[in-house]
């Protein structure tokens, strides 16, 4: 499955579809970003996202990314484990923990939700920078 975040702008209850992609042929499968983030919160509090005919509950930190990520005029299509993996089915999340390498390699870009910027973000972001310099990247 894939998800469209359907275009909206700040206040803006976040709305999304779900389609579902029966192949694993690249030349099948629309173009999509894979979002990694945080889970550390999804159950604590649960926030609601209008998809398709109904309701979705989200944790607040894929919320938080949800809302940036959201563009004020064309829907985006994305790969989020939460929702485009349905949790309650213990056979399907086990298939796809199998497919999560293919699932991000195929990926157009890989996007990384660490949360909403603090008092530690600054030290966060020189760290990676300084990672990433002195890091070759592996085929």
């Amino acid at each position: 499955r894939l998800l469209d975040l359907l275009p909206g702008n700040e206040g803006d209850e976040l709305r999304c579809s779900i389609r579902t992609v029966l192949s694993l042929d690249l030349a099948d499968i629309p173009a999509y970003e894979a979002l990694s983030y945080t889970w550390k919160e999804t159950f604590e509090v649960v926030h609601p996202i209008f998809c398709d005919r109904g309701h979705l509950k989200i944790g607040t930190g894929l919320r938080d990314a949800l809302l940036q990520l959201r563009r004020p005029t064309e829907k985006r299509t994305l790969w989020v484990d939460q929702i485009c993996i349905d949790q309650s089915n213990h056979f399907e999340r086990s298939y796809h923990v199998g497919l999560m390498q293919l699932i991000f390699n195929r990926a157009k870009n890989v996007i990384v939700w660490t949360g909403i910027e603090d008092q530690h973000s600054a030290t966060a972001y020189k760290l990676m920078e300084a990672v990433a310099t002195r890091s070759t990247l592996l085929p």
